[in-house]
């Protein structure tokens, strides 16, 4: 195998800054985001990236700080997140960012029907 592809190339995407910085090209993130939910590229005009810290609204709250959150063109948000080890509470990690991506919209006049779609991760390795 090539020196490129090995597990301990500095430059794997699977390390947290490189994802990143993947995910900051548009036409990489298109992509990306096709492949991962199995819609045409074409079905995406364009992607924005959002800030990726979630509000702290209490001082004793703990910062979440998202990999990369994506707003899509029909204003749907997305949260991408790397994670290569095995971590025992992910669903509930995931669930804590997705619920925290949602109460951020609560100002939104109230009406529930302006609340953004957001997708989250969820998936765990048990």
């Amino acid at each position: 195998m090539s020196e490129i592809y090995s597990d301990d190339f500095i430059m794997s995407p699977k390390v947290d800054f490189v994802f990143k910085e993947l995910m900051s090209n548009p036409k990489v993130r298109k992509g990306f985001l096709s492949a991962v939910l199995n819609i045409k590229d074409t079905d995406i005009k364009e992607t924005i990236l959002e800030n990726t810290n979630l509000r702290v609204r209490h001082e004793d709250e703990k910062l979440s700080i998202l990999d990369v959150r994506v707003l899509m063109n029909n204003n749907t948000e997305i949260d991408i997140e790397i994670q290569l080890a095995y971590y025992g509470t992910w669903s509930e990690r995931s669930a804590f960012y997705l619920s925290k991506m949602l109460a951020e919209q609560e100002g939104i006049n109230r009406i529930y029907s302006n609340i953004k779609k957001c997708i989250g991760t969820g998936q765990t390795h048990e």
